[in-house]
């Protein structure tokens, strides 16, 4: 990805809300594109924050979401009304995408685990509405919870994925890489479940 000056110069100074409503001035697409493409804009110049910790530095001197460590502070309080409330004044987003980032910045901070227990892919497509997590809980639920080996695997699987989905949150680049792997398999998965 070739780095906007601009955009890159927002993303240092923690203002991370801002460079998404520049990102999406620029060059359009929705908000998870914008926020996916700011996501690795951040990782890209995570080594040109200052040492001492500015806004989501090394350090913890602030927010890895932009927004400020009161909506942090929300989340971690399980206040997600009063922290979409605020994400949709300072980013002037619509509700479904505050909600939506207000979902992934809790599981990034470990507070949330999805309703769905598809963790790794709401993790990987920023919200358990993605089509492609639809079709993998109807999988899971249609056809996996039907049988012993299935039951035993879906355990499994809900036993270990919260730590691993947590890691896929924070990384812009696992995000891309898990969901490259996960759309051939909502693919064949929705071939194979009964309507």
């Amino acid at each position: 990805m070739e780095l906007d000056q601009d955009i890159t110069q927002k993303v240092l100074a923690g203002d991370e809300i801002g460079a998404i409503k520049l990102y999406r001035e620029r060059h359009g697409g929705s908000m998870e594109q914008a926020m996916e493409a700011i996501a690795a804009v951040r990782d890209a110049v995570a080594d040109l924050r200052p040492a001492g910790g500015g806004p989501g530095g090394a350090s913890g001197g602030g927010s890895g979401s932009g927004w400020g460590d009161d909506v942090d502070e929300l989340i971690r309080s399980r206040k997600k009304i009063e922290a979409i409330k605020l994400v949709r004044e300072r980013a002037s987003m619509g509700l479904k995408d505050a909600k939506d980032a207000v979902e992934r910045r809790a599981v990034e901070l470990g507070v949330q685990q999805t309703a769905s227990k598809c963790f790794i892919a709401t993790a990987a497509y920023g919200s358990g509405r993605a089509d492609e997590v639809a079709t993998l809980r109807r999988y899971r639920n249609r056809v996996l919870r039907k049988s012993v080996g299935g039951r035993v695997f879906v355990g499994a699987y809900e036993a270990v994925s919260p730590p691993i989905a947590r890691v896929v949150a924070r990384s812009g680049l696992l995000r891309v890489v898990v969901r490259s792997g996960l759309g051939p398999v909502a693919r064949w998965a929705g071939r194979r479940t009964p309507r």
